[in-house]
């Protein structure tokens, strides 16, 4: 309850702090005069929300809910304030992040709280073709909403993730436009804030793109210090108004792979660092309805992940190492092997278990009326497991909002989705304080 206490009194102080701090900044004058002009703006959005998850009570991966310790409801507060200063040839983005949360588990409560910045970064203009950008940036690109193959830094950009936060990445980049062609050639010095980044450090990346009438297509490639190249691209074809079509690709290494045994004997899993090279792909399209509503569709295939018998050897492993925890006559060094088997197969899985999924998303106009909704479901497959997710936000003011975010898992315990959680469920309100 203490611990509570002072996540409630730190929460207050965060909010105090930044509304007075903004609210300093949005008063700051606009400077106009003939050739000259100035310009400050400021947002600070406040988001309060409570998150109740169910974790799979038969997990083989996660058994009694032992290893992976998911919290069942979590209560958070976040303090959103960014700031842009636009002259000339000069633009400045600061996005602050101040964050605090109350988890709970079967261990207790647990409170923890940050400040941070998502993004941070200054673009200069230095000619009609030419900009030079420099900071911590969200280098994002492509159509895909899934995945993105075709980037090196962001495979998952968060795009089917309503609530999250995606942080950028360290780095310095010049931009260069002609007609229809354009190049884009930079340096990545650090991962910056981005959570579960691997080391992305020394990394010299070059993205070119040639835009049509109704297409564009992009080549990429980067190249980290002393790893092998990655390179990718991307192109969207607009047929008309209504319809857009598009494919990612990406071939490269990932930091490791977590191989699995063909046979009980021996270690269940080895870790192999860097993974071999594979190649990720995704074919996608999109229809906008007269009222603005979109429906797209994706299949994405990653050559990182298991196949179908990869997959059935993995939870093979992770039933054999499970075994034990459930045995009440062994010794402890037993029991520290099945931890750390456990452990090794949650904490080192690819980042998607299989390699074939398909993804449909639909949602409303976010530019019409007061109530904006988003249904996405993505399966995976090999094992006909899968995970749908409803997002709705309502305007109820003109500065509140309130939110509702509703997943649910469906697969059996031997399966991807079915493997960790079985459902979730988030409630919050939004507050546009200026």
């Amino acid at each position: 309850m203490k611990s509570f206490y002072r996540f409630v009194v730190f929460v207050a102080q965060v909010f105090l702090g930044v509304g007075f701090f903004g609210m300093t900044l949005s008063s700051l004058p606009v400077f106009a005069n003939g050739e000259e002009s100035n310009n400050i703006r400021t947002a600070l959005e406040t988001w309060t929300y409570a998150n109740w998850q169910t974790p799979v009570s038969d997990s083989l991966l996660n058994p009694g809910n032992r290893i992976a310790n998911l919290p069942k409801t979590q209560e958070t507060v976040e303090a959103r304030l960014d700031m842009r200063f636009s002259a000339e040839t000069t633009d400045v983005v600061l996005r602050s992040r101040m964050f605090g949360q109350c988890n709970q588990d079967e261990i207790g409560t647990q409170s923890f709280s940050e400040a941070y910045l998502s993004q941070g970064f200054a673009r200069m203009k230095l000619s009609q073709e030419s900009t030079l950008t420099a900071g911590r940036e969200l280098l994002t690109w492509g159509p895909a909403n899934f995945r993105s193959p075709s980037n090196p830094f962001y495979f998952d950009a968060g795009r089917t993730q309503p609530l999250l936060d995606v942080s950028g990445i360290d780095l310095a980049r010049m931009h260069y436009t002609d007609g229809s062609f354009g190049v884009t050639g930079g340096y990545v010095v650090d991962a910056g804030h981005l959570t579960g980044a691997p080391d992305y450090s020394h990394i010299a990346f070059l993205k070119c793109d040639y835009r049509g009438n109704d297409y564009l297509v992009s080549a990429i490639s980067s190249q980290q210090k002393n790893q092998a190249p990655f390179f990718g691209g991307f192109a969207q074809l607009t047929l008309d108004e209504a319809i857009l079509l598009y494919g990612e690709l990406g071939s490269g290494q990932r930091p490791s792979n977590l191989q699995v045994s063909a046979t009980s004997f021996g270690a269940p899993f080895e870790l192999q660092q860097p993974s071999p090279r594979e190649l990720t792909s995704l074919l996608g399209g999109s229809y906008t309805f007269i009222n603005g509503q979109v429906v797209s569709l994706e299949y994405l295939h990653d050559g990182h992940g298991y196949s179908l018998e990869e997959e059935h050897r993995y939870f093979e492993r992770v039933r054999e190492a499970g075994l034990p925890l459930n045995t009440s006559l062994i010794s402890s060094p037993a029991i520290s092997r099945s931890l750390g088997t456990l452990n090794l197969a949650i904490s080192q899985a690819p980042s998607l278990l299989g390699r074939d999924y398909v993804s449909i998303i639909w949602q409303s106009n976010p530019q019409e009326g007061t109530l904006y909704w988003r249904l996405m479901s993505a399966g995976n497959v090999h094992d006909y497991s899968s995970q749908t997710s409803l997002y709705v936000e309502k305007n109820i003011s003109p500065r509140i909002s309130l939110f509702a975010l509703v997943t649910v898992n469906a697969g059996h315990a031997d399966s991807e989705y079915g493997a960790l959680l079985s459902s979730m469920v988030t409630m919050g309100a939004k507050f546009f304080v200026f």
